[in-house]
């Protein structure tokens, strides 16, 4: 009985082994992928066009609070100025402190507007890369069941020690550039 249960292991295990082996792999490098898509390299110009305008729109921030800050000085130089009399003085101690409070609330307006800009951006940056990754994983599924593929590996990808997840493929198991090829066969065609 124990000879029996052992063949049977052994058999079993040899099955296990054999159908392991029969295992088809492909690999695809999803950085070059994601990069190289027509729909990332659009959405890529569209941030750089916001970031120019935040930028820009930051630009006249910090000049409106040039100006607030030359006014400011204005004021004190009027403080300092031995010809005014005492309310004179007075009243443009409580100008100085007005405009600083101004000066402040636009300091904090520009910094206010540069987190929301950069929180927004980021967003925007994520909402894209996780819709087209999803586009493009649906492609390397296509190309994969076609090539019947078991199992796909990105070969871009690094181990948390810095080591590649994929130390060795074989080229023929890539299929990067077939999924290339695909993801891009509706891109606009430039003039």
């Amino acid at each position: 009985m124990k000879k029996g249960l052992l063949l049977f292991t052994t058999l079993l295990a040899f099955t296990v082994c054999s159908q392991a082996l029969a295992v088809s792999v492909v690999t695809v490098d999803m950085v070059k992928l994601y990069n190289s898509y027509y729909k990332t390299l659009e959405a890529n110009e569209k941030i750089k066009e916001s970031v120019t305008k935040a930028e820009n729109q930051t630009k006249e921030l910090v000049e409106e609070g040039k100006v607030l800050v030359g006014e400011y000085n204005e004021i004190l130089e009027m403080v300092e100025n031995p010809a005014l009399t005492e309310e004179a003085k007075g009243k443009a101690e409580q100008d100085a402190k007005a405009k600083f409070g101004e000066i402040e609330e636009k300091k904090q307006e520009v910094q206010q507007f540069q987190v929301n800009t950069q929180r927004s951006l980021q967003q925007r940056q994520r909402t894209y890369r996780d819709l087209f990754m999803d586009e493009i994983k649906g492609v390397v599924l296509e190309v994969s069941k076609e090539r019947n593929g078991d199992l796909v590996l990105d070969s871009s990808g690094m181990t948390a020690s810095g080591v590649p997840a994929v130390v060795y493929a074989d080229p023929a198991w890539d299929i990067t550039e077939i999924v290339l090829e695909r993801i891009n066969a509706d891109a606009p065609k430039s003039e």
